[in-house]
């Protein structure tokens, strides 16, 4: 996947574009307990393989 160079009349015709929208909204109620709950599972993820690893020997 190739990204095409922009111009500056592209970018500002995109600005332009863009200035009637709000920008979006970010939900941090619903956007932290998901890296949260990410991060939790992860955690869990390496520590079963720690412990896989220490039964081991």
């Amino acid at each position: 996947m190739t990204l095409e160079p922009q111009t500056a009349a592209g970018t500002e015709a995109a600005r332009e574009r863009h200035l009637d929208e709000p920008p979006p909204a970010q939900d941090s109620a619903t956007t932290r307990p998901q890296i949260e709950l990410a991060l939790a599972f992860a955690a869990g993820v390496a520590l079963a393989a720690l412990l896989r690893r220490l039964a081991r020997r």
